[in-house]
């Protein structure tokens, strides 16, 4: 059980609410335990987060970009894919299935699966996803705010 795997390597899952949930705060709270640390938006750092994290489970939020760059293993949770896109955001190009940098899950048995396989692997981005990565960013380096300060002085 996740429970377990958690307990076993002594690790914590971060939840991060997103801004919009507030709303449902206190639902989320009744949920944290000593493995799971329910973090709301205006106490997120999100560099601590990045750095901290092994693996991103999201659904839909184009914060896995972020993580991506830094080529951690995501995983993208999409229980109520035919709702969000028809009552709540209309599909783009984008398809997570063929563009994103994890795999699309729509059950708890198969997030639970995938959740398994990176504590097993060591939490490593599998290499068609680095391959999405390498092929989705330009340059993966230290340098893009030197490269977007001199763009700008370029531009004056």
């Amino acid at each position: 059980s996740i429970k377990k795997l958690l307990k076993d390597n002594k690790y914590i899952i971060q939840f991060v609410i997103h801004p919009g949930m507030m709303g449902y705060i206190d639902h989320f709270y009744a949920l944290a335990n000593e493995y799971i640390k329910i973090i709301p938006p205006q106490e997120v750092i999100y560099s601590d987060i990045f750095s901290q994290s092994k693996l991103l489970i999201t659904d839909y939020s184009s914060i896995f970009f972020d993580f991506a760059y830094l080529k951690k293993p995501e995983i993208f949770f999409q229980f109520d894919k035919e709702e969000f896109y028809s009552e709540h955001y209309h599909q783009s190009d984008f398809e997570h299935e063929k563009d994103a940098f994890g795999d699309v899950v729509k059950t708890v048995e198969e997030l639970e699966n995938k959740i398994e396989e990176y504590f097993n692997n060591n939490f490593q981005m599998e290499k068609k996803y680095i391959k999405r990565v390498e092929k989705t960013f330009a340059k993966i380096d230290k340098n893009n705010c030197k490269r977007t300060i001199e763009a700008i002085f370029k531009s004056e």
